[in-house]
């Protein structure tokens, strides 16, 4: 009979022990679970924050929808207006192109014109100065003009014989000394006198230009004048009248007078 209690006392701490251990397995499988469950509470904390976000994003993605749709449809509205405008559009460019060519064809006609009446009008002014260089105040007015550049030209030849004198005269002042004195002395006198003398025909054909010049310009804006205009009038008179220039000429233009 004690060796049948001492068999239960060992079963049941046995029991004991396999229901401790259990316990323990149990404790331990609940703080997993509470693990788990905290982990899945913050999944679900994260879910929903994502979830609220995404809400937010579909609402603002709808708004963005809705704008981008009304803007399409807007959108349409003008590219029907525009395939409507688009003939209008092209028959204005098909209008100015073809007034574009007129106006090159009537440019290139005006230019022709103008181009003919260049070459006339120079022929008509050559000639008018192949008869005004026969006149006689022309050939006069020529001949005073020949004869100031000749004044002109002695003028200067006697500045510059005048200056080769005074750069003589100073190189033989500094060449002068006490034996010679007396003959340099005359000889820079009769230099002296010499330019005196060159100043005088300077001055006097100074004056004989100024003369020349006067009389130029009282020819040039006298009888010249008058007698040139009145063989241009009597040319223009001898030319006959051209009937048909003016039927040729462009509208709205002006011909240069002749």
């Amino acid at each position: 009979m004690a060796y049948k209690g001492d068999m239960d006392t060992e079963d049941l701490d046995q029991l004991i022990h396999s229901y401790e251990y259990e316990n323990q397995n149990f404790v331990k499988m609940i703080e997993q679970e509470n693990q788990l469950i905290k982990a899945l509470e913050s999944q679900i904390e994260e879910s929903t924050e994502d979830t609220k976000r995404m809400e937010t994003d579909i609402s603002h993605f709808e708004e963005e929808t809705q704008r981008l749709l009304k803007q399409c449809n807007i959108n349409k509205v003008n590219i029907d207006s525009q395939k409507k405008t688009r003939g209008l559009m092209c028959d204005h460019e098909a209008a100015l192109l073809k007034k574009l060519e007129s106006f090159k064809l009537e440019t290139a006609e005006k230019q022709k014109f103008y181009k003919e009446n260049i070459v006339k009008y120079s022929d008509i002014r050559d000639d008018h100065m192949r008869k005004y260089r026969c006149f006689p105040m022309a050939i006069e007015l020529e001949n005073k003009k020949a004869e100031v550049l000749s004044a002109q030209e002695l003028v200067s030849q006697a500045e510059s014989t005048k200056t080769s004198l005074k750069e003589m005269v100073a190189a033989k002042e500094d060449e002068l000394n006490s034996k010679v004195m007396s003959r340099i002395i005359v000889k820079i006198a009769k230099a002296k006198l010499r330019t005196f003398q060159l100043d005088k025909e300077i001055q006097e054909c100074l004056h004989q230009r100024d003369a020349l010049l006067k009389q130029v310009e009282d020819v040039s804006h006298s009888k010249l004048s008058v007698q040139t205009n009145d063989c241009v009038h009597q040319y223009s008179e001898e030319i006959p009248m051209e009937t048909g220039e003016e039927s040729l000429a462009p509208k709205n233009s002006r011909s240069p007078p002749q």
